[in-house]
């Protein structure tokens, strides 16, 4: 098993992983359920190919829908965050990860996500050019949001900030998304 998937596994003593997703666009709801399953079908893809099945009953997307989100930027999505740890701070499943950062789907991801479909990428294959992507935000008012790829974002992204910090996922020099070097 890929020693990520194994770091995640030790600390959940069977409670929940994932990121809270944060929806900023609504103009198109076919494009956010194409991207709800684009993200469903690739993490239950990867966790397989990992023998790592168990794990995806435990992932959860806490997705946060609210039409006054539409067009939000990150420090908007921050701050709605920060007022949703703390509102959830003795809930056992926002674990460490999961109260670190959150996800932010605005239509740039959602356009990007149709560029892919419109030229059929497989599901199974590694993304390595992070053609579809997140903002990750971090809950920490010192560290900017950063765009991180889809294929890095779980689970490697997920341990890494919690193991190296934020700087783990920070866009490096001239990198438009964050993505393994």
């Amino acid at each position: 098993m890929y020693p990520a998937l194994s770091t995640i596994e030790a600390e959940l003593n069977g409670g929940k992983w994932g990121f809270v997703i944060f929806r900023c666009a609504y103009g198109d709801d076919a494009s956010w359920k194409r991207f709800l399953g684009y993200l469903q079908a690739k993490y239950r893809y990867a966790l397989a190919l990992e023998g790592a099945d168990r794990l995806y009953e435990q992932l959860d997307w806490t997705i946060q829908e609210d039409s006054a989100l539409d067009g939000a930027d990150a420090e908007v999505v921050k701050v709605i965050f920060q007022e949703w740890l703390e509102q959830h701070k003795d809930d056992e499943s926002v674990g460490h990860t999961r109260a670190r950062a959150c996800i932010m789907i605005d239509q740039d991801v959602l356009d990007d996500l149709g560029y892919v479909y419109e030229y059929a990428q497989d599901i199974e294959e590694y993304d390595e050019e992070a053609f579809v992507w997140v903002h990750l935000i971090s809950s920490e008012d010192d560290e900017k949001p950063t765009k991180v790829g889809v294929d890095y974002l779980m689970p490697n992204a997920y341990v890494n900030i919690n193991i190296e910090g934020w700087e783990a996922v920070e866009r490096k020099d001239g990198e438009e998304v964050a993505k393994p070097s």
